[in-house]
């Protein structure tokens, strides 16, 4: 049993549902729900997901003086926001492999010291750029030299998507500057009750520039 994106639509507004729907889309009748065909909206703060790609890195958590380092994301969903140093395992490596290089990689400076390992993961979609991700993310908390090297332009997989590295204080790390992964350094920081569970990011804001003030 199908019916119009318009129709559908009529009902969203009409209170009884919340959510987003695409013109043109084909909606079906669900155990009493209308679905789109792709799923790309949601009922009732139930999130229906379909069609995400996943994404799996590995990431370094390094605290010190209450200021969290961060690298300047220049490309991706995350570009101009702050980030964990980090990234995706190349053939062959390691968790920890992956984690030594890609810090090295995007801050300039060796880790010396890790441990702590946990995992979490977040839903990211973007209405603007039509994407949907599904981020699969293991943080380390991480020790870093002092010294900071010259980073490459291009690593092993392409172009650097650092900027370079900042050490930025934890209150201000915000939802309008900073990454999912940096939001749940944040709630391990407070201790969020729900910390083990998925996050959800519904119309995620690409950002066009960086802040200005620190650069």
């Amino acid at each position: 049993m199908g019916m119009s994106g318009n129709r559908c639509n009529d009902l969203f507004q009409s209170g009884w549902y919340h959510g987003y729907v695409r013109p043109g889309k084909k909606y079906k009748l669900f155990m009493g729900i209308f679905l789109c065909s792709n799923f790309d909206f949601f009922i009732k703060g139930m999130v229906i997901l379909n069609e995400y790609k996943t994404h799996f890195g590995v990431y370094g958590v390094c605290i010190k003086q209450h200021e969290l380092l961060c690298i300047l994301k220049n490309s991706g969903p995350y570009q101009y926001r702050y980030d964990l140093p980090g990234g995706s395992q190349e053939s062959g490596e390691g968790l920890t492999e992956t984690l030594v290089r890609e810090v090295l990689e995007e801050t300039g400076q060796k880790v010396l010291q890790y441990d702590h390992p946990r995992i979490y993961d977040a839903f990211v979609q973007s209405e603007e750029l039509d994407f949907s991700t599904h981020h699969v993310f293991a943080l380390y908390t991480i020790l870093v030299g002092e010294t900071v090297e010259a980073l490459p332009k291009i690593v092993v997989d392409g172009l650097n998507d650092s900027e370079g590295a900042r050490w930025i204080p934890l209150e201000e790390l915000t939802t309008e500057n900073a990454s999912p992964l940096i939001l749940k350094v944040l709630e391990e920081q407070r201790k969020e009750p729900f910390l083990l569970n998925k996050m959800h990011f519904i119309n995620w804001n690409v950002r066009t520039a960086f802040e200005t003030k620190r650069l």
